[in-house]
């Protein structure tokens, strides 16, 4: 019996012992390592406001109830004031993007900071647009100008009332595209697609879709409706390249060309397709609109090409048909060069 009660008696001791050690995490529970915040960095427009709310922790994670001072770098890009509302041991406070570019926030608590980032993309984009008007397609020029936007050749696109340019060349400052309309098409929008946002910062990023501050007009293709039989045919520039377009009110388009003495030529037609995209056919006609020098190119090669033989002085039509639009919208755009 004695033995059980000094048994009972050690384990007291021992466990007293115990609690009397140090807690090794005491010197760190309490004091303020770090400041958590909703988000640690914003993606918003002018005119948008959120809510974040930043709670303090210690080493071990513990929430701390003390208050968190906000500043910003930018007011008018991103503004802050209290939104004091429960969880009283969080600090809440209001963000209000008044402006397009990037502002930090900065975060302290008892000599802690920490920093959330706040991108504000521009509802607009207000860059440089221009038109080179041609005798067939107008040529789109887009540039960045001073928007704080760069171009992502390959990606970006430019889209005229909703359907996709044709890209010519594509820079980071500049963009050219050819409307792909056969009709002209007055007050529309133009818009562009994956730009990035203040490239080479630290509020860097990329946006999807902006449509233009001002709305754009395109003449669209100037031959139209004509060229559709060889007495509407339009000229060609021998070594000089053609872009035309042709869609489902519009199959079929004649172009002609002179030579001076007799020679052979080359054809060369290109279109925006493969497989199972678009297919344009071409033929070579003389001026009874008969075939000439050979060239039947109604394959579902891209491009078309064709060598003719030795035609006599005179003039020729190239002949563009709408073969099949395959899985692709129209209208399709097509480029000719005879040389």
């Amino acid at each position: 019996m004695k033995r059980h009660l000094w048994g009972l008696a050690l384990a007291g001791v021992l466990i007293g012992v115990a609690g009397c050690a140090s807690d090794p995490t005491a010197d760190i529970s309490g004091t303020p390592a770090r400041i958590v915040p909703t988000y640690t960095k914003m993606f918003m427009f002018p005119g948008d406001s959120l809510v974040v709310t930043a709670q303090v922790r210690d080493e071990q994670g513990g929430s701390l109830a003390i208050p968190v001072t906000v500043t910003s770098s930018d007011a008018a890009i991103a503004a802050v004031g209290e939104d004091p509302l429960p969880p009283f041991e969080d600090t809440r406070f209001w963000v209000r993007a008044d402006g397009a570019g990037g502002a930090t926030l900065t975060l302290t608590a008892e000599g802690v900071t920490e920093e959330i980032l706040v991108a504000v993309f521009p509802d607009v984009f207000e860059g440089d647009v221009s038109f080179v008007t041609s005798a067939v397609l107008d040529t789109v020029v887009v540039g960045v100008g001073t928007s704080g936007l760069q171009f992502i050749p390959g990606e970006t696109a430019v889209l005229i009332d909703g359907t996709t340019a044709r890209i010519v060349s594509a820079t980071p400052g500049e963009i050219k595209a050819i409307p792909m309309t056969v009709a002209a098409l007055t007050d529309v929008t133009l818009t562009v697609e994956n730009v990035l946002f203040l490239p080479g910062t630290e509020f860097e990023s990329t946006i999807a879709t902006l449509d233009g501050a001002a709305p754009v007009s395109v003449t669209g293709e100037d031959n139209e409706p004509g060229n559709n039989d060889s007495g509407t045919a339009t000229p060609l520039v021998l070594g000089t390249p053609f872009e035309g377009l042709i869609d489902g009110q519009d199959v079929r388009d004649y172009l002609s060309f002179t030579l001076a003495t007799d020679r052979s030529v080359d054809i060369i037609i290109s279109f925006d397709g493969n497989g199972a995209d678009p297919d344009i056919d071409a033929a070579l006609r003389n001026s009874a609109l008969g075939s000439a020098g050979g060239c039947s190119m109604g394959t579902a090669a891209q491009p078309e090409e064709c060598t003719t033989s030795v035609l006599p002085a005179g003039t020729y039509y190239v002949r563009i048909d709408w073969y099949d639009s395959g899985s692709a919208a129209p209208p399709h755009w097509y480029r000719v060069l005879v040389q």
